[in-house]
């Protein structure tokens, strides 16, 4: 009995390590693809950065498209965390989106790296985007499309949503966060901007339509002050 433990101990330790040798392997091809980009970055360069052999990273990706592909998957779940936390948060359904929209830019800020990549990269990603590829990444986006689903389906509920496609208006948020994160990278702006924060908040919550029966002051919003509860 104690064998079997001690052996399941050093399997666990192993593996602990195995993952952990993973992650430096996944930070350090990140910087080396952000510097670089896919074609110029070298294993040898990754290697070095991660200071293994070249020989290890083949225990753990097939080629260096592989691995360029599973930095990119790696980075689109942590991304994903970050939503599925602001869900969780016990806030009125329209606050929860305030906090959604600023948490992706957050985001997107945080990792503009990525976003140098994936315009750098556009043309190549194409090229990679197989059907395993693409099965992928899609597992995790439609996992995170659904979470803001429910999230729209509750407001809802509760009357204080419209009644409409849960999930295409999830989608939505998704595009509108991240066409405007890329619109800043592209002319140099900050991506964690108040404009944009305002604009994409009230275009959701509001819409673009006039109202001639009343009328509304637009609440100017600040990423410090978006998600505090009331």
């Amino acid at each position: 009995m104690t064998y079997e433990k001690n052996t399941t101990g050093v399997a666990s330790r192993k593996e602990r390590e195995r993952q952990a040798k993973k992650k430096d392997i996944l930070k350090a091809s990140r910087q080396v693809f952000a510097q670089k980009g896919l074609h110029a970055a070298t294993l040898d360069e990754i290697a070095e950065k991660a200071e293994f052999a070249k020989g290890t990273l083949y225990c753990y990706f097939k080629s260096k498209e592989d691995l360029f592909v599973s930095m990119l998957e790696e980075e689109f779940i942590n991304f994903s965390e970050s939503v599925k936390e602001v869900l969780a948060q016990d806030l009125p359904p329209d606050q929860t989106v305030s906090c959604l929209v600023a948490s992706m830019l957050r985001q997107f800020d945080e990792n503009s790296d990525l976003l140098r990549i994936l315009n750098q990269e556009r043309s190549t990603l194409t090229i990679l985007n197989n059907k395993n590829t693409e099965t992928r990444f899609l597992h995790h986006f439609r996992k995170m499309i659904n979470m803001i689903a429910k999230h729209i389906e509750r407001g809802i509920e509760l009357g204080q949503f419209q009644v409409l496609d849960s999930r295409r208006t999830a989608i939505a948020i998704f595009n509108l966060c991240h066409g405007a994160a890329l619109s800043s990278f592209i002319n140099g702006r900050p991506i964690n901007n108040t404009d944009d924060l305002t604009l994409i908040t009230n275009l959701l919550l509001d819409g673009i339509k006039t109202r001639k029966s009343t009328t509304k002051v637009t609440k100017t919003l600040s990423p410090g002050n978006v998600c505090e509860k009331h």
